[in-house]
């Protein structure tokens, strides 16, 4: 049984961050005990089943090397593993309005879910905005796949979940969503703010081997460093012209940055040889140096928020690193798949 979760830690509920690592033995196998993992602030000691071990390493108090549940089984499809997510602020007005509305449920549920829903009228509300959030997560997992983009019900992405205790200030969800003859596997949290969940699906485990995922949640702050208050135009210098196009918020900003802090932190402790050649840059990369890359992460310039975003490391697109954001209200998600080239050090959750 996974430990029971923590509240985020650092003020105002600014930040949880851990990551997740694959090992190839411990790739997701159908029919596999679901591996322990811990909620954030917490330390990771839990251990997976046995002859299911990681690799020995000392994590970050917000970090976690065991990876996610493998409960899920996933369709033969030729794409290796992706990523989805998505936040839900609780406090939002359109949350509290849309709860107990009929016509809400019957489109968003589907009958077992509707169900579910009813059978515990205290547990109404986290088991409703989870299966939400988790449709929305795997429905972006969906749409990282080759091909038409499908149409989104809700109803006809059924999600089996389960919530950790009620009476935890931050409750582990963990289950799948089932939809288009796919699979996709969902975990995340539940707190009294927000729901934060992330969605994975691939077929080809081997190619998983020492990918680690990263996950983070963030309240967008009301005002600057210098104690202004936070403004989208005052962010406008923080971006290119071509990732501006795709930036339809605040929030929409925020996560881009949050993101990009962390992948950031991962790419700067790369050897420059190992990165795209730098536009102008007289001294060049060379080997063996290091520097902190240009990232931009851009999405549709005429549909922002819905087209998955690519990340560019000075010009040219990043492979291998898969990359989903979301933002509702005053709270802000990521999730990030990062190959063992590119990993970094933990995360650092603990700023001022």
């Amino acid at each position: 049984m996974a430990p029971q979760g923590v509240p985020c830690r650092g003020s105002n509920e600014k930040t949880c961050a851990f990551g997740l690592e694959y090992t190839e033995s411990s790739a997701p196998v159908p029919g596999a005990q679901p591996h322990p993992v811990t909620p954030p602030g917490r330390a990771c000691h839990a251990e997976p089943p046995a002859a299911r071990r990681v690799d020995e390493h000392v994590p970050h108090p917000r970090s976690c090397s065991n990876p996610p549940s493998p409960q899920a089984t996933v369709s033969p499809i030729s794409a290796p593993l992706r990523l989805g997510n998505d936040v839900v602020d609780l406090a939002h007005p359109r949350v509290r309005s849309r709860r107990r509305r009929a016509r809400f449920l019957a489109r968003v549920l589907s009958s077992p879910e509707r169900r579910w829903l009813a059978s515990d009228p205290q547990e109404e509300e986290a088991r409703l905005w989870a299966a939400w959030a988790a449709k929305e997560t795997a429905y972006k997992v969906v749409c990282k796949w080759p091909g038409d983009r499908p149409v989104f019900a809700h109803a006809r992405f059924v999600t089996e979940l389960e919530l950790g205790p009620a009476d935890a200030d931050l409750r582990e969800v963990r289950g799948t969503v089932r939809a288009l003859d796919r699979s996709v596997e969902v975990s995340g949290w539940v707190s009294g703010s927000f729901v934060h969940l992330v969605g994975t699906a691939g077929d080809r485990p081997a190619t998983w081997a020492r990918h680690r995922i990263e996950l983070g949640v963030e309240r967008v702050p009301e005002t600057t460093e210098d104690g202004e208050l936070l403004e989208l135009d005052g962010l406008r210098d923080r971006f290119t012209s071509r990732e501006w196009s795709g930036i339809h918020g605040l929030p929409s900003a925020w996560a881009r940055l949050e993101a990009r802090r962390r992948l950031a932190s991962h790419l700067a402790t790369e050897t420059a040889a190992t990165l795209p050649e730098r536009a102008g840059d007289d001294e060049g990369p060379g080997p063996g140096r290091s520097f902190e890359p240009r990232i931009e992460i851009l999405t549709s310039r005429t549909r922002p928020g819905r087209t998955p975003p690519r990340v560019l490391v000075d010009g040219q697109l990043l492979e291998g690193v898969d990359l989903s954001i979301s933002h509702h209200g005053a709270w802000v998600g990521w999730a990030l798949l990062l190959p063992p080239a590119h990993h970094g050090p933990e995360p650092d959750t603990g700023r001022d």
